[in-house]
């Protein structure tokens, strides 16, 4: 059994990033920045920096259906606040 109704409502308060992402960096919707060839060494891809133009980003909040990365975030929430679930 699952109860992913208790989590419906996690991101609360939490404001999407939006601003300006320096050329060759990517960024999250907490506003992380992280460098292209890093994610590609995690990923093991290969990502030319020069697909991330940089500029203004205007990020989303994670969503069920974006599958697994819905679920990390849940837990980088509720790791930060403990005490609210």
């Amino acid at each position: 059994m699952n109860d992913l109704e208790r989590f419906q409502n996690v991101f609360n308060g939490v404001v999407p990033y939006a601003g300006d992402v320096p050329k060759g960096l990517f960024v999250d919707f907490l506003g992380r920045m992280t460098d292209a060839h890093f994610h590609a060494a995690q990923a093991g891809e290969s990502h030319d920096p020069e697909a991330f133009p940089g500029g203004f980003v205007q990020t989303a909040l994670p969503e069920l259906a974006d599958d697994e990365f819905w679920f990390e975030a849940v837990d980088w929430v509720e790791a930060a606040e403990p005490d609210r679930w």
